[in-house]
Parts: C-alpha cells; structure tokens; sequence
C-alpha cells in the first residue's frame, strides 16, 4: 500500500512540474511560421490594398518569378517596399534573371541583379529557377544549350527522378 501511493505521489508531482512550464504556441508568431503566395498579385495590383489582403491572410513570404507580369527592377521595388511595410519578405526575381536560368549570365550581370535588391530590408532570396529542365530537353539528343547541356541524358534522368533507372 505505501509503495502505491509513492507512485501515486510522484506522478503527481512529474504533472505539476509539466503543468508548471510555460507553453507557447507556434501560431503566436508569423514569422515562426513561414506561409508564401508563389504567384503575387498582378503589377496593376501590386498596391497597399492588395498587400495589406495578404497581411491579413498571414502571408509573410512573397516568391516571384521572372515569369510574371512582376518582370521589372521597378515593380519589384515596389513590391519590396509593400512587404517591408508589412513584416513580410519577397524572393526578388525580374526579366534579367532568366539569362541565369538560360545558362548564360555573366558573373556581373549576376553581380548586378544581386546588388540590385540586396540592400532592402524585404529582401529573402533571388528566384533563379524552378525547373532547370523540362523532359523534353531530358530525352532530346539535340540538347546544345542550357543549364545540363553537357550532361549525358541518363544521367540527368538518374539525378532528377531517383526513381526511374533509364535502360
């Protein structure tokens, strides 16, 4: 009887002391939690209105490509401004960048898109690429340019889709 209620008692103690250690809650802060718009709004609403709809959705990262309308170093100052205002941060992308997704940049125009955004406080990163192949130029023997235009198709295949052993 008396072993029982040690057990007893230091159970109880070992919930007091769980009970007794502060939790917090992931939710209690945006930035803990990163939550991203891949495609922003459109330059024509690139403004206040739209950027404070992704505030209140608790968006806190902004990922632009130089796919979009969002193309310019003009607009993507804009929207580094919007996001700074806001807590947020944006993945920087404009028209100049696909000469790196193309495989032929030069390190200073690299160097100049870089210095372009690195300064801003939004700044989280450059968007270089998603994609650095599509399955067709995997398959195409006639691949001459291009991010692995020098790699052997099989191999390509080996590293993006572990799964699929070429023959």
């Amino acid at each position: 009887m008396r072993r029982g209620m040690k057990a007893l008692s230091l159970m109880f103690i070992v919930l007091a002391i769980i009970l007794a250690i502060p939790q917090t809650s992931l939710a209690s802060s945006n930035t803990e939690f990163k939550i991203g718009v891949y495609w922003p709004p459109v330059a024509t609403q690139t403004n206040a209105t739209q950027y404070d709809y992704l505030q209140d959705a608790n968006i806190n990262w902004i990922i632009n490509t130089h796919a979009t309308d969002l193309s310019t170093e003009a607009i993507n100052n804009t929207m580094l401004d919007l996001a700074g205002a806001r807590g947020m941060k944006v993945i920087a992308s404009d028209s100049r960048f696909k000469k790196i997704y193309d495989n032929v940049a030069t390190n200073a125009e690299i160097d100049a898109m870089a210095d372009s955004y690195k300064n801003h406080s939004a700044l989280g990163g450059y968007y270089v690429m998603d994609e650095p192949f599509t399955l067709i130029s995997l398959i195409s023997p006639t691949r001459t340019t291009g991010f692995y235009s020098n790699v052997p198709t099989p191999l390509i295949i080996q590293i993006c889709f572990p799964l699929i052993r070429p023959m």
